[in-house]
């Protein structure tokens, strides 16, 4: 009797081994650097920070009454992915039928006007104040982050930011956080800017950007708490209120995030940091979604020497199985004298938050 072939799919949960996130550490030794994903934040609250979640919050009488009908059509609620479909359309559309006609217009619109969307559902949901996360998580998570000498995320929220700030109760596990923000040379206002003269002292990178950071144009203001006295959240909905918004990255495929990012010197300074790294990289909460790719290439094109991903869960669970095959493809990819060693370990053992 003829044997059933191995499909690649059940080699590779035949050779993965967990790590325990202690393990992992002791593994890479020295030069850890960090990248954050979503899972990040879910870790804290999935029910806030899922992205159906946000669906169920989200106001659609800004857009047509098509846009709502698109998530169930394609079973997803995933903004970045509609946004990325409902653009390739007008792409689409315009080949077939010329440029401006109708129906482009309203897709190229409803694809806009769904990244305000997603902004205001995220400030809508968002935790109002930073004692909403207890000091025990606080510490926790600065325990966790306390491993890595430099810090990438890819999400808008604050709880980093909250997390870094607040350096739990006087412990200051976390000794030096520079994220490049300075006071204005015109002395304090009520918001702190960006400078990038000096980005090997910069340790923090929102590779995507914030709720909290806005491009003004001539310059990247921060918004703060300790110069105002105002909670952040209340800044951010009253600058959504007066259509100000947050500096972030919503688009929809990876080419167009990247295309984003290359027109923001701000953003772009954080992509080239990562590019530059070396040692040991520690992702955290990532899916290796298609819509990153720009992330995974910088991996794959980079000096690092080890790349450690968190799998949560099932490990042969199909979703955890495309991050393994993904992360696994990296080393595959890797071209030049820098051979990349993969590795996987618990996320749930790193204790994020407690």
């Amino acid at each position: 009797m003829a044997m059933t072939p191995i499909r690649q799919e059940d080699k590779i949960k035949m050779q993965i081994e967990l790590l325990t996130f202690e393990k992992a550490l002791s593994q890479a030794k020295e030069k850890k650097r960090l990248l954050l994903g979503n899972g990040f934040s879910m870790a804290w609250n999935k029910d806030i920070f899922s992205y159906n979640a946000l669906l169920d919050e989200a106001d659609f009488s800004s857009v047509s009454s098509y846009a709502r009908k698109v998530f169930d059509l394609f079973g997803t609620q995933n903004f970045e992915e509609i946004i990325r479909k409902l653009y390739d359309t007008v792409k689409i559309l315009t080949l077939y039928a010329g440029e401006d006609t109708k129906q482009s217009k309203i897709l190229a619109s409803d694809a806009d006007k769904l990244k305000e969307i997603l902004v205001k559902v995220i400030a809508g949901k968002h935790p109002d104040r930073p004692n909403r996360v207890d000091i025990g998580q606080y510490k926790a998570c600065a325990k966790f982050l306390c491993n890595f000498e430099k810090i990438y995320t890819l999400n808008y929220d604050l709880l980093l930011y909250w997390t870094l700030i607040n350096d739990m109760g006087g412990d200051r596990l976390i000794k030096s956080i520079n994220d490049g923000f300075v006071m204005p040379e015109e002395g304090q206002q009520e918001y702190v800017i960006w400078d990038g003269s000096h980005p090997n002292q910069q340790n923090v990178f929102y590779l995507h950007g914030g709720l909290h950071i806005f491009d003004a144009g001539t310059e990247f203001k921060k918004l703060t708490y300790c110069n105002t006295q105002i909670p952040l959240m209340d800044q951010i909905r009253n600058a959504l209120q007066n259509d100000l918004y947050p500096h972030f990255v919503a688009e929809g495929s990876s080419q167009e995030k990247l295309e984003c990012v290359n027109h923001s010197i701000f953003l772009n300074k954080g992509y080239k940091s990562l590019q530059g790294i070396t040692g040991n990289l520690f992702v955290f909460g990532h899916a290796m979604a298609e819509n990153d790719e720009h992330i995974l290439k910088i991996i794959e094109n980079s000096k690092v020497d080890n790349v450690f991903v968190s799998i949560y869960g099932d490990p042969t669970s199909q979703r955890n199985q495309h991050i393994i095959a993904r992360t696994t493809d990296m080393k595959n990819k890797r071209h030049g004298k820098h051979s990349l060693e993969v590795y996987f370990f618990d996320a749930e053992s790193a204790r994020v938050w407690g």
